[in-house]
């Protein structure tokens, strides 16, 4: 079968290693499954942003591990906006 070549690039908030293979795996099967091609096809590349240079929900992002802190340190209106969004933190 022959196909395009399906890029993904990802900006994510920098991360061990670990983590990001697991991501890029999980992400070319997810892909390679629901376009119906061979994972040959699939090429994912992932770009770290280091929290303190990244914003939602109008505020500074924390360090890995620190999500639930800093969700509760954000003020009552922010927190049911950002938990309206479906955000899990």
């Amino acid at each position: 079968m022959q196909a395009a070549h399906l890029f993904v690039h990802g900006t994510i908030r920098a991360r061990d290693l670990e983590i990001k293979q697991q991501l890029v795996q999980q992400l070319m099967a997810s892909i390679a499954e629901a376009a119906m091609i061979n994972k040959r096809y699939v090429w994912v590349y992932l770009a770290d942003l280091p929290p303190e240079l990244m914003i939602e929900f109008g505020h500074v992002l924390p360090q890995p591990g620190q999500e639930a802190a800093w969700a509760a340190g954000l003020d009552e209106a922010d927190r049911a906006y950002m938990q309206g969004a479906d955000f899990q933190a």
